[in-house]
């Protein structure tokens, strides 16, 4: 029991604190590419950061994202579209770590992440 915990603790520290900037969306209503504004941080079981308009806070808990919630100010309606669609998939989304990258996915489409 104490390896796995501490092998969850070892993949958990590489994965927390690093930022991911948005790479590819693809969802029901539209395909995007390569955005900086939208991106994330994880810090232990805290998950942060921007949509595209405004900025997203959760909990991350076994590769899923929950208690999601964020601020609500106006933005260009490009922004508040994308921030639309960005919010329809983190929410009961799973997410999964390869390298690098990390995929935010769920019925409603997907996301693709790179770290910065």
């Amino acid at each position: 029991m104490l390896r796995i915990c501490f092998l969850i603790g070892l993949a958990m520290g590489l994965v927390s604190s690093k930022e991911y900037v948005l790479e590819k969306l693809v969802s029901k209503n539209m395909t995007y590419a390569s955005n900086n504004n939208v991106n994330f941080v994880i810090e232990g079981s805290k998950i942060y950061g921007s949509n595209g308009c405004n900025r997203f806070f959760g909990s991350f808990n076994k590769n899923q994202i929950t208690n999601l919630g964020s601020t609500m100010m106006a933005c260009s309606k490009e922004d508040m579209r994308l921030e639309t669609e960005v919010m329809a998939i983190i929410k009961n989304s799973s997410v999964s770590f390869y390298e690098n990258r990390v995929l935010i996915k769920n019925n409603y489409g997907e996301m693709i992440f790179k770290a910065r």
